[in-house]
């Protein structure tokens, strides 16, 4: 045995400890008492881990995963045929040590420690089996590549495997779907889905449009005609239509709903929204829609719908016999038509107030004066804020309500129910009304006027037109805005624009739309249009007719337009004139712009507001402080209702933005004015002060001079230096000539040229080259040379030496002197005449000097001052013409020099004051006594007196004494003597011809406080219109009248009223103590 043993193997040694480990494994469980069939499986496992025995090939025993402790050997069959066993490696699995001894040699002849892949790896379709690593085929439901991958894939979603030993997995075919991985099978696509694809893991609901009634479809039928299914997965057709926002149009299928149209889903027709109307007798297909007033007018409903009682275009009119109740229309009853008779009885009942009263500024206390400006502020206001009502803003309640009750104000007469008057509810008939509410009012009054006139009463027209004036000042804004009315059209969604009050009338298409619009034209021509160029030439004419003493009358036909306001600020009605026209303009102009309503319509308040707050037009306080306070009132319910405008939040972001920008910009605009203000102020300082350089010799031309500037600056804007007014220093006489003069206009009076300070102002002109203007008075004769080489001798030393001092020589004083009288052109000015004479020499004078001149000459009509003097001088008649006219700018009343008998006895019909100046010499004028005679005799003809005024005109006058007086008038009757014995005694109030005009006006104005009448100037105009209806009118005609008169006088002295004359002089001889000197 020990030999055999010795020849064993190493091989054999470990089977044979192999097959005796089972043996005694088994035979120890059989002593254990188990039943030889429980010998098996985990059983025979356990007992074998726990063995632990000395076998042929030494120790045997088992870890816990079943090795046996010991080394090991790797034997490699090696060589042609594998004829030898060579140990290629060892392992210990007490040191868990494995270690190649030598190469591996592989069955396909490779060398490696690692086996070629080919050699383990398993064919397609097949895996290994993971403890056996057995390639077994797959399984269905799953595919294999083959290799060594373990363990089998399944097939995606998508895709199945019907097959074992499957290397790959089929998509499922279009129509069909594998929900779950490693599917054996494909599932049809059920109904109201679709496979498009193949492989689908899951199939496709039809999308909306689609369906699909049947199941396994790869593709859903459309509905066609573009339509729409309510869901997705739809199964029928019938779930097909149109959607939401569309409609069926027959063969072309479903399209887009038309703005202002509400389509819901499905196959019906559409309907209208709330707030537009479209016909529902056109075709299927195309609708116009109209915009409608709101949307209580047309509520939202099947085509065509309006409120209860509406009907036509838009639900534009009432039915027949009925009115409009808020959005509908009620049915007209017996009694609907009497608001109309009692609205226009109570009209007329107002209009013949108007008519009768008589309003005269003379009986009218300041507080009345105050209710009626308020009043008129308080109407206006409403008025603007009718027109605001009118803008893109949605009003709400309850203000709603409240600022509808403006529509009284703009001739909205729907609330009368004028439908139910007329039969109908016609807009042209509706327009036409309104249009024709103030001129029919006015008719009236003037038909009032006639009636009156024709019965014996004598009422002024300029009562009527002032009475019409008012209306139409009170109701300008309604005026306005009823005439514009056919122009404020919207856009409706069909593409046209309708009218915003009447929208069932198309703009510039429809016939009844060009009827409106040749109302609305004759309207604004005739009305808004006629009133502001009306407006506005009074009030640009008004300082030239004050100027020309016709303010007084001129002020008292166009009393609505300046009574309300102070003297100084006249304009200030046409100034609300144009406001209202603005604000009446905004609703129609910014119709398609709302962004810009509220801005622009605040924009124009403030502008107003702001004059207002500057100039406090009004003539009283309180009426001042109503208007800004009413003012403010629109602009807060402005700035409120500014987020209720209607807009686009885009458009309305875009242009805001860009409107913002004017303010912002503005703020620098308005610094930079200031500095240009600034700068021009500068700049001026180097240019031509005056246009005109007087050179005039006081004693013989100061008052010619004052009245040529007041006549220059009737006619031009240009600045006139009158030594008077401009001279502090003398010195600076000659470097104003030179420096700031554009034009030098030498008066030359017959001792101008012998006066060393002309003579100094005529060589600085002729020394720098200005612009001179021989102007050749009355009385002047050009100096011969030997009468020129005397003027020395009538300066005294010191005259020639202030001359030299200024670089003026002799020699330079007669070159420059033949130089004025040879060669340059003069001009010739009478002293004498009529003033008109002297206006158009002065026209002259300033296009001559290339002054452009405006201005009226001034015609006299019916004075009411009337001025006397000697006439003997010319520097006389001057004085008594600057007088005249200071006196009228500050009386507003329209004053005239007497020349003549003839004037005298013609224009004292329509007089109250005569102004006396006296002058040294004056009662050796016998044209003067005559005329002092004169103007105490009351003709036939006038009923009038004139109260006097005496006015010292002259510093060196002197009363004579009574016999000096007496002796004087000739032989004078009682009444003459009388008069003068008066006069005598009499203090008389002075007035400096040759003082400053600052010191000439205050003067005039103490003088002016006499003529008591005319301290309200709209006041007496009112109440001389009332006196001169009294004038006897078969002795109008003034040549008649004066020629009578003067025969009266001339012929028949004895039919003087001595005691009146008597009676003249002693109220002149009060009011002359009544001021001292």
């Amino acid at each position: 045995m020990p030999g055999e043993a010795a020849q064993m193997g190493p091989s054999d040694a470990f089977n044979f400890d192999a097959a005796y480990a089972y043996i005694i494994a088994i035979n120890q469980l059989l002593h254990l008492g188990r039943d030889p069939s429980e010998i098996q499986g985990q059983v025979l496992l356990e007992e074998m881990r726990r063995l632990r025995f000395t076998g042929a090939s030494g120790e045997v025993s088992f870890d816990e995963n079943g090795d046996r402790f010991g080394t090991y050997q790797l034997i490699n069959m090696q060589g042609e045929g594998g004829t030898r066993a060579i140990v290629t490696a060892s392992y210990s699995s007490l040191t868990a040590n494995f270690q190649f001894l030598n190469q591996l040699v592989w069955t396909d002849g490779s060398v490696g420690m690692l086996p070629p892949p080919e050699l383990h790896a398993c064919d397609p379709g097949f895996y290994q089996e993971g403890e056996s690593r057995q390639c077994k085929k797959c399984p269905r439901g799953m595919f294999c590549v083959g290799g060594s991958t373990p363990l089998p894939t399944s097939c995606p979603r998508g895709a199945f495997a019907p097959d074992i030993g499957m290397m790959n997995c089929t998509p499922c075919p279009r129509g069909s779907f594998a929900l779950d991985a490693g599917s054996l099978e494909c599932i049809p696509c059920p109904p109201g889905t679709e496979g498009p694809q193949e492989g689908m893991e899951t199939c496709t609901r039809c999308s909306s449009g689609f369906y699909m009634p049947s199941a396994g479809s790869s593709q859903c039928l459309p509905c066609g005609k573009m339509q729409m299914t309510p869901q997705i997965g739809s199964t029928s057709e019938t779930d097909c239509r149109c959607p939401e926002h569309s409609f069926m149009c027959g063969e072309r299928g479903c399209i887009p709903c038309p703005s202002g149209l509400y389509c819901p889903e499905g196959l019906g027709p559409p309907e209208q929204q709330g707030g537009f109307w479209a016909d529902p007798n056109v075709s299927q297909c195309d609708f116009s829609v109209l915009r409608c007033r709101d949307q209580f007018e047309c509520p939202p409903g099947m085509l065509g719908r309006c409120s209860v009682g509406r009907e036509g275009l838009a639900c534009n009119n009432c039915q027949a016999s009925h009115y409009p109740q808020g959005s509908v229309c009620e049915q007209c009853r017996e009694g609907d038509t009497l608001p109309v008779i009692l609205l226009i009885l109570f009209l007329l009942c107002v209009l013949f107030f108007i008519s009768v009263s008589r309003w005269d500024p003379s009986q009218v206390s300041l507080n009345t004066v105050t209710a009626a400006s308020v009043t008129g502020q308080l109407i206006m206001a409403m008025q603007a804020l009718g027109s605001i009502r009118e803008l893109s803003i949605q009003w709400q309640q309850p203000v709603r309500t409240l600022i509808d009750l403006t529509k009284i104000m703009m001739f909205d007469f729907h609330f009368v129910r004028t439908s139910c008057f007329f039969g109908t509810d016609s807009p042209v008939l509706y327009f036409v009304s309104r249009l024709l509410t103030c001129p029919i009012a006015c008719i009236l009054l003037v038909c009032s006027w006639v009636l009156n006139k024709m019965l014996g009463r004598r009422k002024p027209f300029n009562t009527v037109m002032n009475q019409c004036g008012l209306l139409i000042f009170a109701f300008f804004l309604s005026i306005t805005r009823s005439t514009l009315i056919p122009f404020q059209c919207v856009t409706s969604p069909n593409g046209s624009s309708s009218m915003l009050l009447h929208p069932g009338i198309i703009c510039f298409e429809s016939k009844d739309h060009a009827l409106f619009v040749w109302l609305a034209v004759a309207g604004i021509v005739t009305q808004p249009v006629a009133v502001l160029g009306l407006a506005t030439y009074v009030i640009c004419s008004y300082p030239s007719q004050v100027a020309s003493g016709k303010g007084q009358r001129f002020a008292t036909r166009y009393r609505f337009l300046l009574h309300r306001f102070k003297p100084d600020a006249y304009y200030y009605g046409l100034v609300l004139l144009y406001r209202n026209a603005l604000v009446a303009l905004m609703p129609t102009v910014l119709v398609g712009i709302p962004e810009v309503q509220v801005p622009l319509m605040g924009m124009i308040l403030i502008a107003v507001q702001n004059l207002q707050i500057h100039t406090a037009p009004w003539r009283t306080g309180l009426a001042n402080l109503v208007d800004v306070l009413l003012t403010d009132l629109l602009l807060v319910i402005l700035l409120s209702a500014g987020p209720l405008l209607l807009t686009d939040k885009t458009q309305s972001a875009t242009v805001l933005g860009w409107l913002l920008c004017i303010p912002v910009l503005s703020m620098l605009l308005v610094a930079l004015v200031g500095f240009a203000k600034l700068a021009l102020k500068h700049l001026q300082r180097n240019t031509k002060l005056y246009g005109i350089f007087l050179c005039h010799h006081k004693a013989g031309g100061g008052s010619l001079s004052r009245l040529l500037k007041i006549l220059i600056s009737q006619h031009s804007s240009t600045r006139v230096f009158l030594d008077s007014d401009e001279l502090e220093n003398l010195d600076m006489l000659f470097d104003i000539v030179r420096t700031s003069t554009k034009n030098l206009v030498v008066v030359l009076t017959p001792e101008l040229l012998s006066r060393s300070w002309c003579a100094g102002e005529i060589v600085t002109a002729w020394k720098n080259g200005i612009a001179t203007l021989p102007l050749v008075c009355d009385g002047f004769e050009p100096l011969s040379d030997e009468a020129q080489k005397l003027i020395p001798t009538l300066w005294t030393p010191h005259q020639k030496v202030q001359l030299a001092s200024y670089g003026v020589e002799m020699d330079d004083v007669n070159a420059a002197y033949g130089w004025l009288q040879h060669e340059l052109t003069s001009l010739q000015m009478p002293r004498f005449g009529p003033v008109s004479s002297r206006e158009d020499a002065v026209v002259k004078l300033l296009n001559i000097c290339g002054v452009s001149s405006h201005g009226r000459p001034s015609n006299l009509s019916r004075p009411r001052i009337l001025i006397v003097s000697s006439l003997l001088e010319a520097e006389f008649l001057s004085t008594c013409e600057v007088f005249q006219h200071l006196l009228q700018v500050e009386l507003n009343v329209e004053c005239a020099v007497v020349h003549g008998m003839y004037q005298m006895t013609s224009f004292k019909r329509f007089a109250y004051y005569l102004l006396v100046l006296f002058f040294r010499g004056i009662f050796l004028d016998q044209d003067f006594n005559k005329l002092l005679l004169s103007a105490s005799t009351a003709c036939p003809a006038s009923r009038r007196t004139l109260e006097m005024v005496p006015v010292i005109a002259d510093a060196n006058f002197d009363y004579p004494g009574i016999d000096g007086l007496l002796k004087n008038c000739g032989s004078p009757g009682a009444h003459e003597e009388q008069v003068l014995r008066n006069l005598r005694t009499v203090l008389a109030l002075p007035f400096t011809p040759l003082a400053s005009g600052g010191l000439q006006q205050r003067q005039v104005a103490e003088i002016a406080l006499r003529c008591h009448r005319y301290q309200d100037s709209i006041a007496a105009a009112s109440s001389d219109e009332r006196d001169d209806q009294l004038v006897d009118p078969d002795r109008a005609d003034p040549a008649t009248f004066g020629a009578e008169c003067a025969d009266k006088l001339v012929e028949e002295p004895e039919a003087l009223d001595l005691g009146h004359v008597s009676s003249v002089a002693s109220e002149v001889s009060e009011a002359m103590a009544e001021v001292a000197f």
